[in-house]
């Protein structure tokens, strides 16, 4: 006979989700050195990079799928914006014209926020852990809103 005990929440690993945010900047990182050097380049190659730039973020999107599995605040919030990080949908037939200095703008943005994060979650045993972590829902929706541009103009 199986003896049914309740479930405790799972401890989120730091180290992990510091992972996670790392990969996710690097990988911004790369999309925003894509969009500045098709701002540089001719037709042929400024396809290529754009082509490169939307490859970064569905890398990214991945990535944030694994992120919000360990944050599940993270998950609710890309929820009640209405974005599935797993189920995005790229539309092929939309010719890519976006505008590449507002997209390098909120790149850099987004990259600024994983790094909010990442410090948030390095600094668990210090003296200011309980702002931090008043901060962090903020920090949070910052993130998914800018996310949610992003993933609109893409």
């Amino acid at each position: 006979m199986s003896v049914f005990r309740p479930r405790k929440a799972a401890a989120i690993d730091y180290a992990h989700v510091k992972y996670l945010h790392d990969e996710c900047i690097e990988q911004l990182e790369l999309m925003k050195i894509s969009l500045e050097s098709a701002q540089l380049s001719n037709d042929e190659i400024r396809d290529q990079l754009d082509y490169m730039a939307q490859n970064h973020w569905q890398f990214y999107l991945d990535t944030l799928h694994l992120l919000s599995m360990h944050d599940n605040d993270l998950k609710d919030s890309l929820l009640k914006v209405g974005l599935n990080a797993r189920n995005t949908e790229s539309n092929q037939e939309k010719e890519y014209q976006v505008k590449r200095v507002l997209l390098l703008a909120l790149t850099t943005s987004l990259i600024k926020r994983h790094r909010r994060m990442e410090y948030v979650f390095s600094n668990q045993n210090n003296p200011a852990k309980d702002f931090l972590s008043l901060a962090a829902p903020i920090e949070r929706d910052y993130l998914v809103t800018t996310i949610t541009i992003i993933h609109n103009l893409i």
